[in-house]
């Protein structure tokens, strides 16, 4: 049959080719096919001929040595070590942590965390032995890694813990302005390679296929990492605030940076830490997310900024997700635990509370949970009942 193209508004439409000898003719038929979509569709043919063209070129047994390499990573991946492990300073600082008992009740999270809440305090509170409290976190542990830490360890906690994770807007920021290492090996490992791409740089993106590979390596390893773990896991600061003007402004601009330059609801991180919110609780960890409070300076400094919007935004958006998930927040000022006492006195930096305010913290937090235990506001979720999407 002759090819009959026909001209429809400048477009060249090939007809024929999408009819049968019984006349019928295919949608195809009528849907014009721009010269630019033919043009681009020759150069995805040609781009597809010269990658088959310097494949064929490549030696057998490294085309045989690649694919072997292929298989055993989706063994490993799929199978062996499907989901993110803990790095080894958050696994060496649990398993110490959880030696002697199954804590009932775990602070976990970030730098403002370890720093913020003193477990000997809260055990007084709340009339617990301190053993039963364990503060598992560290800098830059973000929700991923709080979920792979809980989940690989789990048989060491009580059945039900109650957990209180500390959320910040680093956790969300999926371009920090520095500190690269705030996006952690669990953080990339439970985002999509494309993900990946967007967060870090190439090479780390493309090192982080192998993280499956690197964490069964890890299992045979002879060399435990060296975690100095005192009262129970609190980081006391007891330095007092240098509120120079020149220091003032260094941490307003690098907490601006590190927090909110790219912290965004609908983002990468915050994907991720709603998915890990939802693991914890799967888990049947009892969430309760804490808004750790800082320094009024950097407050009003931040709220008087370009930034100003954005963390409205995302404390607006935290508490909306919480609501969603049924899961119980504490956000703090400091006029809520720590009124009578100036704030340059309490805090070691704009962000981090010193040994002193720590303590006056810790108590406030105590009392909250109490009151929440009081009232079954921290009850494990049933499995029928977990938040679906």
């Amino acid at each position: 049959m002759d090819r009959l193209p026909q001209s429809r508004a400048g477009v060249m439409v090939d007809e024929a080719r999408h009819k049968r000898a019984d006349g019928w003719a295919s949608p195809l038929a009528r849907a014009p096919v721009a010269p630019g979509v033919r043009a681009l569709q020759a150069r995805r043919r040609t781009l597809l001929r010269r990658i088959c063209t310097r494949v064929a070129a490549i030696p057998a047994g490294a085309r045989y040595a690649a694919a072997i390499v292929l298989i055993v990573h989706l063994i490993v991946a799929t199978w062996i070590v499907p989901q993110p492990q803990p790095g080894r300073i958050l696994a060496a600082k649990v398993e110490a942590l959880t030696t002697d008992a199954r804590p009932e009740l775990i602070i976990a999270g970030d730098s403002r965390a370890a720093c913020h809440v003193v477990p000997a305090v809260l055990a007084d509170e709340l009339g617990m032995p301190v053993d039963a409290i364990a503060n598992i976190a560290r800098p830059v542990c973000g929700p991923a890694a709080v979920l792979a830490g809980f989940r690989a360890y789990r048989a060491r906690f009580a059945d039900h813990p109650i957990l209180v994770l500390s959320a910040a807007p680093w956790c969300v920021n999926d371009r920090p302005a520095y500190l690269t290492q705030a996006i952690n090996d669990e953080t990339l490992w439970s985002a999509s390679l494309l993900e990946r791409f967007r967060l870090v740089s190439v090479r780390r993106a493309l090192n982080a296929t192998m993280l499956p590979e690197k964490a069964l390596l890890g299992r045979f390893s002879d060399r435990p990492a060296r975690v100095q773990v005192a009262e129970r896991g609190y980081y006391p600061l007891d330095a007092k605030l240098d509120s120079r003007a020149e220091t003032h402004l260094e941490q307003v601009k690098r907490t601006e940076d590190f927090w909110y330059v790219g912290a965004k609801p609908e983002g990468i991180r915050w994907r991720i830490l709603e998915e890990s919110l939802r693991g914890l609780l799967a888990e049947g960890a009892r969430v309760v997310l804490l808004d750790p409070p800082s320094h009024p300076a950097l407050v009003d400094a931040i709220a008087k900024s370009a930034h100003g919007p954005v963390a409205d935004e995302y404390r607006s958006a935290l508490h909306v997700m919480a609501q969603r998930l049924d899961v119980p927040i504490l956000s703090y000022e400091l006029d809520d635990f720590a009124r009578a006492v100036h704030p340059d006195e309490i805090y070691a930096d704009y962000g981090h509370l010193n040994r002193a305010g720590a303590e006056l913290l810790s108590r406030r937090l105590a009392a909250d949970l109490r009151r929440m235990m009081a009232q079954h506001a921290v009850t494990p979720p049933a499995p029928d009942d977990l938040p679906t999407r």
